[in-house]
């Protein structure tokens, strides 16, 4: 393989991996399952997936090849341990990407409705991937470019929502938020697990990364710190500046509009 790809490059890579169409839904669902308690779930989560993050970050400083728990289960266990690991994580792939290209279907519905069902899903779905499938294939630089140039786009929206938002927070309402009848505690650490989810792919292309023995874990270790700042503060604002949060469609939209106007829910969308 090529080895083309920079620490930093790794680190757009690895942050592209954890923020996606998630964290535009995240702040409804949680608030849904747990209320007001959702900002101080969000902080938990992100300590409880450190200590993961913690134990991938070790197990790639030893090795320079591609491959991520599946590598390093094979490695410690055996092949058939590794088997079972690859085709879990292949498993696991496969189901975010799906679940996630229909969220992102669902944002988009904030500015075209018809991107919430029949052919307009069907479109707002396959499009994306088609496209960000062909960059891929072309070639490993044009790939971990696109990863950080999209890391880029979807992480400084965020940082505006969060900039703006937090002089517009509502300190009662945010803490005034209660969980809808049905919530429960297991259904929202499954979600916030699922929201920081991604890291594990980090080092699958280790292969193509310059130092992977030294890049990955730097990486892996500046994300974790990132989203778990970004999604905190991203919680926190929209449940201090939206009324009814955890019934909202497109949460961030709908709270952006609110205190930056219409070109605030287009530019969360």
């Amino acid at each position: 393989m090529r080895r083309a790809v920079s620490r930093w490059e790794i680190v757009g890579f690895s942050i592209n991996d954890v923020i996606g169409s998630g964290v535009y839904l995240l702040p409804a669902a949680a608030a849904a399952n747990l209320g007001s308690a959702s900002t101080g779930a969000v902080v938990l989560a992100g300590l409880a997936v450190l200590l993961l993050v913690l134990c991938f970050a070790e197990a790639a400083s030893y090795f320079d090849t591609p491959g991520s728990a599946y590598l390093y289960t094979r490695e410690a266990f055996g092949e058939r341990v590794g088997f079972q690991v690859g085709w879990m994580t292949w498993l696991a792939r496969v189901s975010s990407v799906a679940s996630l290209s229909v969220g992102f279907s669902r944002a988009l519905g904030f500015l075209w409705p018809a991107a919430n069902s029949g052919l307009g899903q069907g479109l707002a779905i396959a499009v994306p991937l088609l496209a960000l499938t062909a960059i891929n294939v072309v070639g490993v630089k044009g790939g971990a470019r696109t990863a950080v140039f999209l890391a880029i786009t979807k992480t400084v929206p965020l940082l505006v929502f969060i900039a703006v938002g937090l002089f517009f927070v509502s300190v009662p309402l945010a803490t005034s938020v209660a969980p809808r009848e049905g919530g429960n505690l297991g259904s929202a650490v499954l979600l916030l697990l699922f929201a920081y989810a991604g890291f594990e792919n980090t080092a699958a292309p280790a292969g193509e990364f310059k130092n992977p023995r030294r890049d990955v874990p730097f990486a892996l270790i500046v994300q974790i710190g990132v989203v778990t700042l970004i999604y905190t503060a991203v919680q926190w604002v929209a449940l201090g500046t939206l009324p009814g949060v955890a019934d909202a469609q497109t949460p961030l939209a709908n709270a952006a509009a609110r205190f930056l106007g219409g070109w605030g829910g287009l530019l969360m969308t």
